[in-house]
């Protein structure tokens, strides 16, 4: 079984060091008394989502010593890419982090999220998600068995590629880009001539590499821990879209604990929440770094070329205004972008 720590990059670990939560001490319990929750995810031992997960864990130890132990599995040890929701609502785990793009199948309106060039920052996606749209959104799966703990920052999602710089829309047409099932997304690609492939973020690497997929949009420190820059030697750094993390767990399972178990587990994902906060863009930072330093060609859009691109996105914003209605979308846009 994975223990919860791993070694860490230099870096990492320095950062892990900085803000490592201090022990307690408890009192010896039964195993009968003992509770495991297993938070499984998909990402590298050393992508922010891991790092937070893991400071989660160490300061629940902190709180509760060994009445619950947080077990965390990462690289999609225990299930992969779309079985770890299965396994969460059938009790298997505990603990999932997922993009707001897999909660569409419980509630359309997640699919906002995913709207590019909707966010300036993670305060922005912060935002949406602590207002009453949001809140609507967290009591709608609460009805499906599912309770939201927190949103997680990991970055801006960037496109890679293996045909050639991708600047203008028309650099899109023809290609193949592997995307999450998520109807956005699917309009994303669609509006720049190019194919979305749904597929598993776990088999991207073997996909490029077989020849079925041309490029794909992640963060630096995804595209670096998949070792995507192996294969795709074109970078470009777009900030079209911000991935997040919405902390799951199952209603059942977080009712069944008393309420003090419950409210030292939500002040340690506030605690990590903090963490990953103040961490996730340096790691990126340095994951982008390591891309570069590998021989990748980067490039950055002017205003101008996001500009272009923004045009380009248009069909995107009016497909969602008809599927969840003008007001819907207008409520949305005022909340991210806020008026003076």
């Amino acid at each position: 079984m994975m223990k919860r720590h791993f070694a860490l990059l230099p870096l990492l670990a320095v950062l892990l060091a900085a803000c490592a939560p201090g022990t307690v001490d408890h009192e010896q319990i039964s195993a009968a008394q003992r509770t495991v929750a297993r938070f499984n995810h998909v990402t590298a031992e050393n992508s922010p989502k891991h790092l937070a997960a893991v400071r989660f864990a160490d300061a629940a130890a902190k709180r509760l010593g060994e009445r619950v132990e947080i077990q965390v599995y990462a690289n999609s040890q225990l299930y992969k890419d779309g079985e770890d929701m299965i396994a969460l609502q059938k009790g298997a785990i505990q603990f999932i982090a997922v993009a707001p793009s897999k909660l569409t199948e419980f509630d359309s309106e997640w699919q906002v999220f995913d709207l590019p060039y909707l966010f300036s920052s993670f305060a922005d996606v912060e935002r949406l998600y602590n207002s009453p749209i949001g809140l609507r959104m967290r009591e709608n799966l609460e009805a499906k068995g599912l309770v939201a703990l927190a949103i997680w920052p990991n970055g801006f999602m960037q496109f890679t590629n293996n045909r050639h710089p991708l600047v203008a829309p028309g650099d899109f047409s023809g290609l193949a880009f592997r995307i999450q099932a998520e109807q956005v997304l699917q309009d994303q690609y669609r509006a720049l001539g190019a194919r979305a492939v749904v597929n598993s973020f776990h088999t991207v690497y073997a996909d490029i590499e077989k020849g079925q997929l041309d490029g794909q949009e992640n963060t630096f420190n995804n595209i670096y821990t998949r070792n995507l820059q192996r294969l795709q030697p074109f970078l470009t750094i777009s900030n079209h879209g911000y991935l997040a993390y919405v902390v799951l767990t199952q209603a059942r399972w977080w009712q069944s604990q008393n309420p003090e178990v419950r409210q030292a587990l939500l002040e340690s994902i506030q605690e990590a929440t903090l963490w990953i906060r103040e961490n996730a863009d340096a790691i990126n930072q340095a994951a982008l770094a390591k891309i570069i330093a590998s021989g990748v060609q980067v490039r950055t859009l002017s205003s101008d070329e996001r500009k272009v691109l923004q045009t380009a996105f248009v069909p995107v914003y009016r497909n969602v205004e008809k599927r969840l209605g003008p007001d819907f979308l207008a409520q949305v846009l005022s909340t991210v972008r806020p008026g003076p």
